[in-house]
C-alpha cells in the first residue's frame, strides 16, 4: 500500500513503486514484484488506525474507499 503525500499525489506513483520492487534487493524487506499495488488515494490510512479503536467498521469502510477496492473489483 502506497501512502503518504508523495506516493499519493505523484502522477507516476504506481511506476515508482514498481521500479522499487524490481530493483535488486539487498537487505531490504520488500515483497516480490508480482504483487497488487494499492494507493491510499485520500491519504488517510495512517489516521484510520486510531479511528478504528472506537469505530472499526467505519474505519474499514473509509480504508476500502481510499484504496478504491470497490472500483478494482468492478474492473476484474
Amino acid at each position: 500500500i502506497g501512502t503518504g503525500g508523495a506516493l499519493t499525489r505523484l502522477p507516476n506513483r504506481i511506476q515508482i513503486i514498481q521500479t522499487a520492487l524490481e530493483e535488486e534487493k539487498r537487505m531490504e524487506l520488500l515483497p516480490d514484484s508480482n504483487i497488487d499495488i494499492f494507493v491510499d488515494e485520500d491519504n488517510i490510512i495512517a489516521s484510520l488506525g486510531v479511528m478504528s479503536l472506537e469505530y472499526p467498521e467505519a474505519a474499514a469502510k473509509l480504508a476500502r474507499k481510499s484504496l478504491r477496492l470497490a472500483q478494482r473489483r468492478d474492473k476484474e
